[in-house]
Parts: C-alpha cells; structure tokens; sequence
C-alpha cells in the first residue's frame, strides 16, 4: 500500500505546475473543472485515512472498533472515487460525441447500471463484525476481513466498472475511426491514444482485482481495492491534464495531419474543438 501512497504523491508533484496552468487559470467554471478538482484532491486528501487501514499497530485503544470505520471508510471512498471517474469519461466521450443525446442517454444508462450494482456491493450486508477482526487483532493493519459471498459481490460490482469502462474504450475508437476514414486531426488521435492506454492498464488491474476478490481468502481478497483507485484516479488526471495541452489549440487543430488542403478535415478539427472545449 506503501507504493499506491508514494504514487498519488509522485503523481501530484510531477504534475501539479500543470494543473495550475491548465486548471486554474481559465476564468469559466465547467462540469469538467469542478469534476477535475474533486477526482484531484478526494484521492489526495482521501488516500490516507484508507493508508491507515493498513498500518495501524495492535496496542491501539479499541483497534477493533476503529478498523470497523477505517474498512467501511475505504468502500466508501472506492465508490466516491469510481463515479467521480465514470462521470469525466462521460463528459469526455459525450462532447467527442458532439454532444450527442443518444449516446448521452446509453452513457448514463451503463452509468446508473454500474452505480446500482457498487451500491447493492458495498451498502448491503454492513460493516465486517467484531469477531473477525479480532481474529487479527494481534496483526498490524485492519484486514479486509469480508465474507465469501462479500468477496463475490464486490467482484461482480469491478466487473460492471470494467464493462463500463470497455463501453468507453469502443465508442472513442468507433468516433476516431469514423472521422474521415484515416484522416484525423490531433485531437482525434490524442483522444485515441488516452483511452487506448487508460483502458489497457485499467483491464489489467481489474482482472487481477476481480480474480483475487473470488479466490483470495478472506482477508487477503480486497488488497488491490486502494490500488485500484489510486490508478483509476491517476490516469483520468493525465487525461484531463492532456486535453488542456496548449498545442491543441484551435489554431493547431486546423491544421491537417495527414492529407494537407482538405477543407473538410479542417472543419471537423475545428467543430472537435468548440464541442470538446465543455470536457476540456
């Protein structure tokens, strides 16, 4: 947990001149800026009381008590953290869409579909009882401590992130393949390269999550839950930090790639750009 910790501070030095150019600055305050600033600093502020859950010491006063909170806090935060998340991917493909109400309407449909199954997984069955935790109470940390049948609705909830974060990856691939055939502009392949790498490690990582969840013992299967969020929330920063790149600018965007003096192409970069301009 130590390396989800070192990485959210990392991340946050390495790239905090660029929020305040990027983010701070611009005088119009958009979804996309608030959304930004939540995901920014819930993960920092919020990493670590769930850093605690893992090295609290045994001679604690009511360690047993206080690890009930630390577990129910970090579920909590993994949810707060996954809809900040899928709420900037909606953004982000709704204005590459051009503000299209159809795929709005399919995007918060897999939306609320993905929330109702984290909500059934995390807020029914309440926190793990007093009794198992003191089954390692000598043990430094709090442990996930979950039942199985826990484990598996826990597993079932990553797999709706993960079907919600594929439905994501095809539409932008769909949308950048279908500008013109081959011909697009900056923004286009920006867009392309983003998600293709977000969705790459995402799929990753949550296989391997939803893989310990349903064959990890009981206090080893939610480990990488921290982790997961940590990446989740990190990635989505550097893609939102990305389409505030000064060289995508409207003057940039009208300059074709590939295929120079196509009147068309230059249209559509510039209608990309005053449509995205609301996720950006």
């Amino acid at each position: 947990m130590l390396v989800s910790l070192t990485l959210v501070l990392h991340e946050y030095c390495i790239t905090f001149h660029h929020e305040v150019e990027r983010f701070w600055k611009p005088t119009r305050l958009s979804w996309s800026i608030i959304l930004f600033f939540i995901n920014r600093y819930l993960l920092l502020l919020g990493t670590f009381p769930a850093m605690a859950s893992h090295f609290l010491i045994s001679s604690v006063h009511n360690k047993v008590v206080i690890c009930r909170s630390l577990v129910s806090y970090n579920r909590y935060f993994t949810v707060a953290i996954e809809l900040n998340v899928g709420a900037l991917l909606i953004l982000r493909t709704y204005a590459l869409y051009e503000r299209s109400r159809k795929i709005l309407v399919l995007l918060v449909g897999a939306y609320i579909v993905a929330c109702a199954i984290a909500f059934w997984a995390v807020f029914t069955g309440g926190p793990p009882s007093e009794g198992m935790l003191g089954e390692y109470y000598a043990m430094p940390g709090c442990p996930w401590s979950g039942t199985t049948f826990t484990s598996h609705k826990h597993a079932v909830a990553w797999g709706g992130v993960l079907a919600f974060d594929l439905l994501i990856f095809v539409l932008t691939v769909l949308k950048t393949l279908a500008s013109h055939g081959w011909v697009k502009s900056d923004l286009h392949l920006l867009l392309l390269r983003d998600g293709s790498m977000y969705f790459g490690v995402m799929i990753v990582t949550n296989i391997a999550n939803i893989i310990l969840l349903v064959y990890g013992g009981k206090f080893t299967s939610g480990l990488l839950g921290t982790p997961m969020n940590v990446i989740a929330s990190v990635l989505i920063t550097r893609l939102m930090l990305n389409l505030r790149d000064p060289s995508l600018s409207p003057r940039a965007l009208s300059m074709p790639t590939v295929h120079p003096g196509t009147l068309a192409f230059r249209h559509t970069s510039r209608q990309a750009f005053s449509t995205f301009e609301e996720a950006r």
